[in-house]
């Protein structure tokens, strides 16, 4: 194990300079020897495996800049912040080496586990690592399909934009991008198989489960526009747990009023840890805190008091201050209550948006939803998801997906230190550039601009 623990610090050391997929190690002096070593490998979490991409957060429309926060931000931020052409300037791009590193410690798990002799008592341990193992690598791909491949339409879908799909470990060997449906066929793939070797629950929220590999591909499916599967695997997630907090019971007292790992959250992961998820002079958008009437608890518990700059963002389920960007049950009733309001089940759309919004506001004025039209239910639920699953790394996504409808396509606008920038609906620039030092040892297709 300790040899796994050199293996993993030197790649982390080394892709601090340069590019991961530049880095060789030599697996033969260092292979995993046994079950240990593998589940070691997958439980590198606060390391590498549980870990997201951030600066789509920057380029989405939650948080602004004041003078003060902008000043004290490197050029990559402030370039993600405004959609600049060039946001990297050559530098190291984690939203992008990051998941190919948890996508290469998933296929060395996976080729070694063929390869480690185990005690017949070990085959189910087997198995479930197996499981987590396809998970992580689905849910890397996953979070770089939402910043590095353009969204998912049937227009686009046979277009060679998607990711370089890797099922191995060696990583000398160079990868050209598949098709943007062979990306999401690899990611629903890997998840269906995880579910038969995944436990229903995780002894540790860090891990993957049966679970969050059903809500995952309720994720993917509402992504795609594929409503009935959406809600068929958001349903089947919520069948082994749907337990939310009451925010009525939450102290608002404390500087970060969430804990880590509660009762909401079914898989456990957080951002890249930028300088702009950590000052208070980079507040929450005020447009977002209008949304919130009298009462929403969520007014108090996500946000912190007032300043000169603005209010700060506290409601973390990671309990400090790193972005939580996993899977919660949250987020898995408002995906079942979206697709089943795509498909005219406004009653039970309605139903579970009142069980969330139960959870939600202050019980001495909740009043329950009720006589909705199919139109404001949708409303509603898409309403809510904005205001539920602020800086959880979603909204980006939101906005690309939603782009497709008029009805709830934006343009995104920014007024920073006196300057207004503009990223006009379906712009190309919402789809990230892959990196340049990428671009040149692969000679991969960069994205249209």
């Amino acid at each position: 194990m300790k040899n796994i623990s050199y293996l993993l610090l030197s790649l982390i050391l080394l892709t601090s300079c340069e590019d991961f997929l530049d880095v060789k190690p030599e697996k033969s002096l260092l292979l995993p020897e046994s079950l240990i070593d593998l589940q070691g490998l997958l439980d590198s979490d606060a390391l590498v495996m549980n870990i997201t991409p951030a600066l789509q957060i920057a380029a989405a429309d939650e948080l602004l800049p004041t003078p003060q926060g902008w000043n004290a931000i490197p050029e990559i931020q402030r370039n993600a912040f405004t959609w600049a052409d060039d946001i990297y300037e050559g530098g190291l791009v984690g939203d992008w080496n990051r998941p190919f590193e948890q996508i290469f410690y998933a296929n060395v798990v996976l080729e070694r586990l063929e390869q480690v002799q185990i005690k017949p008592n070990e085959i189910a341990w087997k198995e479930e690592i197996k499981g987590a193992a396809l998970f992580f690598r689905a849910h890397a791909y996953f979070q770089l399909s939402q910043m590095f491949m353009p969204h998912y339409s049937r227009d686009v879908a046979n277009e060679p934009l998607g990711m370089p799909l890797r099922d191995f470990s060696d990583v000398s060997t160079i990868v050209q991008r598949a098709s943007i449906e062979e990306t999401y066929e690899f990611m629903l793939t890997d998840l269906n198989e995880a579910i038969s070797l995944l436990p229903e629950s995780a002894q540790f929220k860090s891990r993957p489960s049966k679970q969050a590999a059903y809500a995952l591909l309720a994720r993917i499916y509402l992504i795609r526009g594929d409503y009935q599967n959406a809600e068929k695997f958001a349903d089947l997630s919520l069948a082994i747990n749907k337990e939310l907090m009451d925010y009525n019971n939450i102290n608002p007292a404390p500087a970060r009023p969430f804990q880590r790992f509660n009762q909401e959250v079914v898989f456990n992961t957080n951002s890249i840890t930028y300088t702009f998820s950590a000052f208070p002079t980079i507040p929450v958008d005020p447009n977002l805190l209008n949304l919130y009437e009298q009462g929403d608890l969520r007014s108090i518990l996500f946000f912190a008091a007032p300043t000169a700059f603005g209010r700060a963002y506290r409601g973390s389920y990671m309990g400090n201050l790193l972005y939580f960007t996993g899977i919660a049950n949250d987020e898995i009733i408002i995906i079942a209550a979206e697709a089943k309001a795509r498909q005219n089940k406004t009653s039970e759309a309605i139903e579970l948006l009142n069980y969330l919004l139960e959870h939600r506001i202050d019980h001495t004025v909740f009043q329950p939803l009720a006589n909705l039209t199919a139109q404001e239910t949708l409303q509603r639920v898409l309403l809510e998801r904005r205001k539920q699953l602020v800086l959880r790394g979603l909204r980006w996504s939101d906005i690309r997906r939603l782009a497709n409808d008029p009805n709830t396509a934006i343009t995104l606008q920014k007024e920073i230190v006196g300057e207004t920038y503009t990223l006009p609906i379906n712009s190309p620039k919402y789809t990230f550039q892959i990196p340049d030092n990428e671009l040149q040892r692969s000679g991969m297709t960069p994205n249209p601009r």
